[in-house]
């Protein structure tokens, strides 16, 4: 029989509010045991930042704030116990860094890049000295080994910028292990990282659980990813906790709608798909937390809403037993019919037909930077030579195909895209449209030809001007890749686009930022679509969006394409994307092409060793399932070794 847990953290009856009739966390209660892992996941805006601030008693600007949040001591003993709610700031900053530590999603915020890695986690280690009895650089040596970084010492000699993003979050990990903590907080540590330093980090995680035993609550938006590392999930939806549970009993029969909706909208890697199937998603968007609806909150996107639901909101009661608790009053429906709204079948794009003119043509497009450089200026030994991004890259895209372009950060996904568009002028190499050949540089291209060739990015803030409206946005768009019209007809045509993307006219006079995320896409999407194009280039679209507004978007090209013919060149680092939208995927490592083919073929054995790992590397969101992750040695190399460009870092090396 497993031994009983000591309890270390109680959260009971937590409210926050924020100046304005900002409702942050609504009556959030649940208890958290030693060595135990609670994931909390919910879309943006549901409250999981805020339920982090509020564990560590760090919540700037709140208005007003009731419950409490208290830390027992040591070992889960009474004699420590503190209200981290209550207690002064002096006593505050005495906890923090030493017995609760937070890692955060973008780990370059969290180091100083005037300081050494070794000298950071020193300075942590120094705040808990009687863990360091052989001393603080051992001590230091000590955690960067704990956290599976390769040459301790040579690493705690580098800055940050020396590291990968991968090392980066490693190395916070280590700050924060540093004062073996009793409440760890990972706030979506693996967002923004590409799917293999995802999986390190993932499997550091799972291997700390079992060496400190600290609690740890891991926020993500990621189901796959709590599926993998989490005892416990807790679902929050508009400051609510809505469901809350053992992890294998709610991904087997989620018992709140909302539950069931998010992991409806997962696409699968492990199941075909692809481009001629619906996504399932959640209609509407999380309410404004200064705008509480009346009775239950999920009310307005629910399918099994009923006129109760309207009157009164349901409480968080026992589903089986006091472990598993979810808020619904129809638990025993939903946990038999599940989210109802069964993948849809619609017009396929199959892809190209057979004879079809492709519409963009690559040959041999090759990227180098730098040149190369002798010891004595015209003569002497070489010194340094081109650095290659992208080698020797062909492809055809054909009418109303989708190519997948996959890989790790740094291999050269977006040089390509960037060569394709213009916006780097390729070393070698030529691109056509057609019969059309394109220019190298974009302000030698043809309006005409401009037309024709569009892009989305993967930050829609960085591309949106947040000084104009979404109407102004989309209008000029029309009015630059369009023939002159009047106003009349150019509003008519901003109307249509809006519409196709799924943003009514009560759209037309916001600003970007009263948007959601997916909102922001959306946007960016009509603006492409503007000047009739045959090819759109999405660089990384939905990497950043929550689970339901991913599959919304995912929908919505897969829809222009169809009724369009409209070929994507899809770049993504997320597999089970680029297997749902792609007909045809190409694999590249080190700005080579390791392989490419059907989509189907190219998730199916036997794969390129390279392919292998990355699908192995795939969380997959199911807890019962236990995939065996291949862990390629060490980082993406900065330069291309000899022979095989893959054979540093492959499992199948012959002859090492």
């Amino acid at each position: 029989m497993e031994p009983k847990r000591a309890l270390q953290v109680q959260v009971r009856n937590l409210s926050l509010r924020y100046p304005g009739g900002v409702q942050a966390l609504r009556d959030v209660s649940f208890e958290l045991y030693a060595g135990e892992a609670l994931g909390i996941v919910g879309e943006s805006g549901c409250g999981k930042s805020s339920l982090a601030g509020a564990l560590v008693g760090d919540i700037p600007g709140a208005e007003e704030v009731t419950g409490q949040v208290v830390l027992r001591g040591p070992g889960g003993s009474e004699e420590g116990a503190v209200d981290m709610l209550g207690a002064t700031r002096a006593v505050r900053r005495e906890i923090w860094g030493k017995r609760v530590a937070t890692v955060y999603q973008d780990p370059r915020a969290s180091l100083n890049p005037s300081y050494t890695i070794g000298d950071q986690i020193a300075e942590a280690v120094q705040r808990r000295p009687n863990l360091a009895p052989q001393g603080v650089r051992e001590r230091t040596l000590d955690l960067l080994r704990q956290v599976r970084i390769a040459a301790p010492e040579t690493t705690a000699l580098r800055y940050p910028h020396q590291l990968s993003g991968g090392q980066q979050q490693r190395a916070v990990i280590a700050m924060a292990l540093a004062a073996n903590p009793d409440l760890l907080i990972l706030d979506e540590p693996t967002t923004g990282l590409d799917v293999t330093t995802e999986a390190r980090i993932l499997d550091l995680v799972d291997e700390l659980r079992c060496e400190v035993n600290a609690s740890i609550v891991f926020i993500t938006h990621n189901l796959a990813v709590i599926a993998q590392v989490a005892d416990r999930i807790g679902v929050m939806y508009a400051g609510e906790l809505v469901e809350i549970g053992d992890v294998e009993r709610v991904f087997a029969a989620p018992a709140a709608p909302y539950t069931a909706g998010l992991l409806s909208c997962i696409p699968r890697v492990d199941r075909g798909s692809g481009p001629s199937r619906r996504l399932r998603t959640i209609p509407g968007a999380v309410p404004s937390p200064g705008e509480r609806p009346r009775g239950c909150v999920f009310m307005s996107r629910c399918p099994f809403a009923q006129e109760r639901c309207g009157a009164e909101s349901p409480d968080l009661l026992p589903v089986e037993g006091v472990e598993h608790l979810a808020r619904c009053f129809r638990v025993d429906e939903v946990r038999r019919v599940g989210w109802p709204q069964d993948r849809q079948r619609r017009h396929e794009s199959s892809g190209p037909a057979e004879g079809d003119e492709p519409v963009l043509i690559g040959r041999g497009i090759s990227k180098r930077y730098g040149r190369v450089a002798r010891k004595y200026a015209l003569f002497g030994p070489v010194t340094q030579r081109p650095v290659p991004a992208v080698s020797d890259i062909s492809f055809t895209l054909g009418k109303g195909e989708t190519l997948g372009i996959v890989g790790e950060s740094g291999c050269g996904k977006s040089t390509l895209l960037s060569c394709v568009a213009g916006l780097v002028r390729p070393t070698e190499g030529t691109l056509a449209m057609g019969a059309n050949a394109l220019a190298p540089a974009v302000r030698e291209r043809s309006p005409a030809l401009l037309h024709r060739m569009q892009m989305v990015f993967q930050n829609p803030d960085l591309s949106l001007n947040p000084r104009h409206t979404v109407g102004r946005i989309v209008d000029r768009a029309v009015q630059v890749l369009e023939e002159p019209s009047d106003r009349r007809k150019r509003r008519a045509r901003v109307a249509d686009l809006l519409n196709r993307v799924g943003l009514g006219d009560h759209y037309w006079d916001r600003h970007p930022s009263e948007l959601s995320g997916g909102e922001k896409q959306r946007v960016a999407i009509a603006r492409a679509l503007a000047g009739h194009p045959d090819v759109v280039l999405a660089d990384e679209v939905t990497s950043a969006l929550d689970v339901s507004v991913r599959a919304e978007i995912l929908n919505l090209l897969c829809d222009l394409q169809a009724e369009e013919g409209i070929s994507y060149l899809f770049i993504s680092h997320d597999m089970s994307a680029i297997r749902h939208v792609s007909h045809r995927v190409m694999v590249l490592y080190l700005g080579m092409v390791m392989e490419k083919g059907p989509v189907e073929e190219v998730f199916r054995p036997p794969f390129h060793p390279y392919t292998e790992a990355l699908m192995s590397a795939i969380p997959a969101p199911d807890p019962t399932v236990t995939t065996r992750r291949i862990r390629l040695d060490g980082e993406v190399p900065g330069t291309r070794p000899t022979g095989c460009p893959f054979h540093t870092r492959c499992p199948r090396c012959v002859g090492r």
